[in-house]
């Protein structure tokens, strides 16, 4: 039987993917079509196999989406698009500026002692600071983590920033502790999973993951250097 949480996990995914179907599918409409401004009177011809989007404007196709996560009594009363000119970002409520979550990295830098340009990496690497991030691999929120792990870091809600970060930081000041301070390796555990470092004594041989111990480690270096 699915748990409570894991059923909202599963809801929030589906709809997430429904939501980057219709974002691939109007990146792929004549660039007169600007996704910043499209106008109400917008309409799409969207021919491809299988496709589940009609000539409908891009405010109507979203509004479908977001009513789907609804009860229906929140379906009765729910206004989400208000402006013909509504972004993404501002529909779904997401603010990905770097310095926003700048004093919860702070706070988790101090409680666990990990360097804050090292934790910011991390999200960048993982997220690009999306607080609703959700990976092919159900990781999710800024710092990615699965249901398992966030469980483990006693994260009650993966899409919190707070909650996130903190459990986040947790994780990995776990695995720098369990590698004697070695980053490549901890992040590699990351990243692949420390069952998978620990067999292979190093960095596993897995491209996605030696990509991304590098762009973890670009990132560290850029915002070590910023904060000089």
């Amino acid at each position: 039987m699915i748990s409570g949480v894991d059923s909202i996990y599963a809801r929030i995914r589906s709809i997430y993917d429904r939501i980057n179907e219709i974002q691939r599918n109007i990146s792929s409409i004549n660039s007169t079509y600007n996704i910043n401004s499209i106008k109400k009177t917008h309409t799409y011809e969207i021919n491809q196999k299988n496709s589940t989007l009609p000539n409908k404007t891009f405010q109507e196709v979203l509004q479908e989406v977001m009513l789907e996560s609804r009860t229906p009594e929140e379906k009765n009363n729910i206004n989400i698009i208000s402006k013909p000119e509504e972004t993404w970002k501002e529909v779904l409520n997401i603010d990905t500026k770097e310095n926003k979550f700048d004093k919860i990295i702070d706070e988790a830098s101090s409680k666990f002692g990990v360097p804050r340009e090292l934790i910011k990496a991390v999200i960048k690497a993982e997220s690009n600071f999306n607080p609703i991030a959700i990976s092919p691999k159900n990781a999710m929120g800024l710092m990615q983590l699965i249901p398992s792990t966030a469980k483990e870091m006693g994260v009650e809600d993966v899409f919190d920033p707070y909650q996130n970060i903190i459990g986040g930081t947790k994780y990995l000041k776990m695995l720098l502790d369990r590698y004697n301070g070695n980053l490549f390796l901890a992040l590699s555990a990351y990243n692949a999973g420390p069952d998978r470092v620990d067999k292979t004594g190093g960095i596993p041989n897995i491209e996605e993951t030696q990509n991304y111990v590098d762009r973890v480690l670009k990132f560290y270096k850029e915002y070590s250097q910023k904060s000089k």
